[in-house]
Formats: C-alpha cells, structure tokens, sequence
C-alpha cells in the first residue's frame, strides 16, 4: 500500500478529507526534516523495529535540546496516534492527539469564515 492509499485510510477513519490528510502529511514531512536536519538524533526502539512495510520504528529525540519528535508530530497535529497496536507512548500519544482535536491544531484546525 502506497503512502497515499495509507493517508486516505486514516482520512477515512477519522472523518477528514483525504487531500487535508495528504497535504498534512506533506507538512509533517516538512516539519520533520527542518527539526532534525543537519543535527544529532537518538533513535530509540520499542518491541517492533520494523513494520510490515519495511519502515524502520523508532523514537526520535533531538540530542541538542532532547525533543521528543514523534510526540511533537501528534501535538502540533500533523499526524495521528495508532492505537490499534500496542506500543510504549500509546497513553502519552492519545492525550496529544486529544488535545491537537481540542485545540483545533494541524489537521483539524477549522477553516474560520
């Protein structure tokens, strides 16, 4: 499944439009390369290294100031909390994504009139 076909499901499962979810995703790849860029990082590992696509799995930390990337990637809202499987943040993941809903932040930020 293609990376596009993948952003389409989540956009399904969470009631946004596909194209919103695409383009977030866009930015979330954006997001990610200017924070890390350039700079030192800690890979950590949970149970799984690798998905079923090939796709190493791990937590990114920024080594100068300690950002904890993938926990910034749901807060900030631009990408979402999987809680199909189980994994170390799941708990820290959901209250994030709760809170990007809440707060309106990245993806589900409403368009103001």
């Amino acid at each position: 499944m293609d990376d596009d076909s993948r952003n389409s499901q989540n956009a399904r499962k969470n009631g946004l439009a596909a194209k919103r979810v695409i383009t977030f995703a866009k930015k979330a790849k954006d997001f990610t390369r200017r924070a890390v860029e350039g700079k030192l990082v800690r890979l950590e590992y949970d149970q799984q290294r690798v998905d079923r696509y090939g796709r190493v799995l791990a937590y990114v930390y920024r080594d100068e100031d300690g950002l904890f990337l993938n926990a910034e990637i749901i807060r900030e809202g631009f990408g979402f909390s999987y809680p199909y499987f189980p994994f170390r943040y799941a708990g820290m993941f959901g209250k994030y994504a709760e809170e990007a809903r809440q707060n309106e932040r990245g993806l589900w930020a409403v368009k103001k009139r």
